[in-house]
Order: C-alpha cells, then sequence, then structure tokens
C-alpha cells in the first residue's frame, strides 16, 4: 500500500484553490457577456429591421401624397364638371316637348273640324291672377290658344272638339272663349276659339337622371 503526503504548505493550497475559482468566475463573466453580446445583437438587428420597414414605409406614403396632389388638379377639373351638369340638369328640368304637344292637337281635332291658327306659351313664374280657369298651378305648365271651324256647328261639332281636347292626358282645362256662326262658300261652319291648359306631362324629362355619359 502507497501512501500520499502533501508536503506542500496549506498556503500554497489554498491560493491554488482560490486561482481555481478565480478562473472559474472569469469563465462564467465571460459567457455571460457573450450572452449579453447576443441578445443585444439581436435587438440591434430588430430595431435595424423596424428602421427599414419604417422607411419603406414612408416612402409609400411619400409617393401617395404626390400621387394625391397629382391629381388635384383632376379632381378640381371633375367638380366644375359636376357643378355644369348639374347647373345644365336644372335648367332643362323645365324643357317641354312642342312635338309631342303639336302631335296632340292633331290628333285630337275630330275630321268634322279643322283649325285655322293655334299659338302656345310656357308659363314664367307664377300664374297671372286673372287666369281663374286654372286648377293646378304646379302641373301647369303652359296654354294653347287655338282657332278653328267645325262643319258641325255648335253642336256637336265644337263641344265635340273640346271634348276630344279633353281626352288628351296631358291636356287639362279646356275652354271655348268663342263661337260665331259663319258660312265658307255655300257650307255652314262654326268658327270657335278655344284655349287648352299644358301639364306637367309635356315636359321631356330626359335629364331627370342627369345629363348622359359622354364615352369615347
Amino acid at each position: 500500500m502507497s501512501v500520499r503526503v502533501n508536503l506542500l504548505p496549506r498556503e500554497f493550497e489554498e491560493r491554488s484553490r482560490q486561482r481555481r475559482m478565480v478562473g472559474v468566475g472569469v469563465l462564467v463573466v465571460a459567457a455571460w457577456a457573450a450572452l449579453l453580446a447576443f441578445v443585444l445583437l439581436g435587438q440591434l438587428g430588430a430595431v435595424n429591421d423596424a428602421k427599414d420597414e419604417r422607411d419603406t414605409a414612408q416612402a409609400e406614403v411619400n409617393r401617395l401624397q404626390a400621387e394625391v396632389q397629382s391629381l388635384a388638379a383632376f379632381q378640381d377639373l371633375a367638380d366644375r364638371l359636376n357643378a355644369t351638369n348639374a347647373i345644365l340638369t336644372t335648367a332643362m328640368d323645365e324643357e317641354v316637348s312642342w312635338a309631342q304637344i303639336l302631335n296632340n292637337l292633331a290628333l285630337s281635332v275630330p275630321t268634322t273640324a279643322s283649325l285655322t291658327t293655334f299659338d302656345g306659351a310656357l308659363n314664367e313664374g307664377a300664374p297671372a291672377a286673372n287666369e281663374v280657369f286654372t286648377e293646378n298651378d304646379a302641373a301647369d305648365v303652359g296654354f294653347l290658344n287655338v282657332s278653328g271651324y267645325s262643319t258641325e256647328r255648335f253642336a256637336p261639332g265644337v263641344e265635340s272638339v273640346l271634348l276630344r281636347f279633353g281626352q288628351v292626358d296631358s291636356f287639362f282645362q279646356q275652354y271655348l272663349s268663342n263661337a260665331a256662326q259663319a258660312e265658307i262658300g255655300d257650307v255652314g261652319v262654326t268658327n270657335f276659339d278655344a284655349e287648352v291648359r299644358l301639364d306637367e306631362d309635356n315636359r321631356t324629362g330626359r335629364y331627370a337622371d342627369g345629363l348622359p355619359e359622354v364615352t369615347r
């Protein structure tokens, strides 16, 4: 059996133990520092990525703002066009189809009567105070004055003319202002003057939904 005998002083052994502890501590500190450095580098990378994303987003915002500014002139043009269309639509809202009125007038005259003259006009503003025959001012857009004759005398000739006027949907409040016996050659006739009111069905209404779009 061999026996190991430590001949070194106890102080030397203590210093050796302390040096080993210091070495372990240094290794621990170094490992901790390395870990902190790794974490710090990761954080710096995340910060840089965030900055890059921010710069990219800011560049996109700047681009969009530039586009918006470049389109401002077109928006102004569109606003002016819409305003002009609104003015035209309002102005044309009162448009009346005289072709429709004259066609209805021609179709309503019986074969035993003829018109010699006629004239018409649209209302401007409120009806005159002496127009006591108008039932509905809101629907009254104008009038027709007609003169003519009937070969069937007053009854049933002139009466049938007034009745036929009353059958036209866009005519109303027809009345006789004058009637007189006369002759054309050897034929007895009745001359007459009458007035017919025109309602809002005579409006074209073609711009009620706005002006038509221009296509290219």
